[in-house]
């Protein structure tokens, strides 16, 4: 959460339903929400566009906000120099995968969040693009305050540099869009298959995951290299390599320190590529997925591993969703030992994910096709008198 401005004045996001964007109405920043009347007065005002998108659950959108939106200097020279427009990624994710896009593309590089926009008033296209910058020189990246300033100085001194470059940057996109399929026939796999591939030149064969770090989960991922095993398992060639990439890195995530030893669950990344030091914040989408990707390698494996990795999740989550603070945080936080260590009365919270969990039925010995059995329970999740951080690791 953001503290308000020592004047106590608010800005137009004080009338916005997200409770992100409403985060930021007290800034001394003169926010405004994605709309025509804030494209309409950047036109007028003839100001590039400033456009920041993050969300509620976002530790480094936070980090940014207190260092830089909440400083009065830092303030006043985006208030001067720009038209600020700030976007919840979760009420407008049409904006942010646009502009996600672009900022890959220009740079050359990941996107991710906070992301930092400068965009031309008239078209909307960008010029300049980031994601967290420092309030001042760090981590090998320039500070916030400079990097308004040449933003600021580009646009007044090379502003006929900006159509051509904006035409080039939508050539270039619209050749990553796929060719729109006239011949008529019907849903193929070859989409399955290329991601397939995909993964496969990706995979790191030693510690599991895809790419370089930092690591994300990506259960989805997982369940696609799951299910392409399970539908060539019958074949005379199953593909037996997707299964020994999704089991290797469940393996890899759920011994390493991703996952939450003491308290169960899984952090949102890993900072190295060996799964070993997280990014210390538990996200309940990532959590309520893995555990459908947990109980399905468990019934196709029999690895106890797997097994245990979800049956240890579900106290942690109710005892946390029952936690005052976890409908304003929107994800798992560490609570108070006594809180951990008190009574069943006040954790029999009904949960989607402790839900799933509570119904799992994880035979080691169940035939594989029984994985597409495994359905969510109706009744309520309760939580053992017994707290998670006494259970045997």
């Amino acid at each position: 959460m953001t503290s308000p401005s020592p004047s106590g004045n608010q800005n137009a996001l004080a009338a916005e339903t997200s409770p992100y964007l409403r985060q930021h109405a007290s800034n001394p920043v003169d926010w405004h929400p994605w709309g025509p009347a804030a494209l309409e007065l950047a036109r007028k005002l003839d100001k590039p566009i400033l456009l920041s998108i993050g969300y509620s659950a976002c530790h480094w959108c936070h980090v940014m906000a207190h260092e830089s939106f909440e400083d009065p200097a830092t303030a006043a020279l985006m208030n001067e120099l720009f038209v600020n427009i700030k976007v919840d990624r979760e009420e407008r994710p049409d904006i942010d995968r646009i502009y996600q896009t672009a900022h890959q593309v220009m740079n050359q590089t990941g996107g991710g969040w906070p992301l930092t926009m400068f965009l031309a008033p008239d078209s909307h296209r960008p010029f300049f693009s980031g994601t967290y910058f420092p309030p001042e020189q760090r981590y090998g990246m320039p500070g916030f305050r400079a990097v308004l300033e040449k933003v600021g100085d580009f646009y007044r001194t090379r502003r006929g540099d900006l159509k051509e470059y904006g035409d080039k940057l939508v050539d270039v996109l619209g050749q990553l869009q796929p060719p729109t399929d006239s011949s008529g026939d019907g849903l193929s796999s070859e989409p399955l298959l290329t991601a397939r591939a995909t993964l496969q030149r990706e995979f790191d064969g030693s510690f599991g995951g895809f790419g370089e770090a930092p690591k994300f989960p990506h259960p989805a991922n997982l369940e696609l290299l799951l299910r392409t095993w399970r539908a060539s398992a019958a074949s005379e060639e199953p593909d037996l390599q997707a299964l020994f990439m999704a089991t290797l890195t469940l393996t890899r995530m759920a011994e390493g320190g991703l996952y939450d030893q003491l308290g169960g669950g899984f952090c949102r990344y890993s900072v190295d590529p060996y799964w070993m030091i997280p990014h210390f914040e538990k996200m309940l989408y990532d959590n309520a997925q893995l555990l459908g990707v947990y109980a399905h390698a468990a019934v196709a494996t029999g690895e106890p591993l797997f097994r245990r990795s979800p049956q240890r999740r579900p106290s942690g989550c109710c005892a946390t969703c029952a936690h005052p603070r976890a409908a304003s945080t929107r994800r798992w936080m560490r609570i108070p030992k006594a809180t951990r260590a008190g009574s069943t009365s006040g954790h029999r919270t009904r949960c989607e994910t402790c839900s799933m969990s509570s119904s799992t039925s994880l035979s080691p010995s169940a035939s594989a096709s029984t994985a597409t059995r495994i359905s969510k329970a109706s009744g309520t999740c309760t939580r053992s008198s017994r707290s998670p951080t006494s259970r045997p690791i």
